[in-house]
């Protein structure tokens, strides 16, 4: 089942209306239209508020996504493109703030391999 597919029988399944679920989750109605047609995959952040705004898993949509796309490089696109959106609407302090912790990140894992 699709993530578009999946949202919509979800938030039928608990009666909720698209506004119901914009205003839980927080997000626009004209959003969820959107995500319900599948003609746009929402960035994780977004993934988990509709999750918890479903009372599901907060990581549920992106496990779907995960396991349906079965495919490393769809799943990094994926979170580049979830990024990508979290940079570009951040302004230039928290670009640099997050920035630095990837960096930080990338050379603990770096390390860690070594060891």
């Amino acid at each position: 089942m699709s993530f578009a597919e999946e949202l919509k029988r979800r938030r039928k399944t608990l009666n909720l209306s698209q506004k119901d679920l914009a205003l839980k989750a927080e997000i626009g109605n004209v959003q969820i239209s959107t995500y319900e047609k599948g003609k746009v995959v929402p960035s994780l952040i977004t993934m988990r508020k509709l999750a918890v705004a479903l009372e599901l898993e907060e990581n549920y949509f992106i496990t779907l996504e995960k396991t349906k796309l079965n495919d490393d490089v769809n799943y990094q696109d994926l979170l580049i493109d979830s990024f990508i959106r979290f940079y570009k609407k951040n302004p230039t302090e928290r670009k640099v703030m997050f920035l630095k912790r990837v960096i930080d990140r990338l050379a603990v894992d770096d390390l860690a391999e070594v060891v």
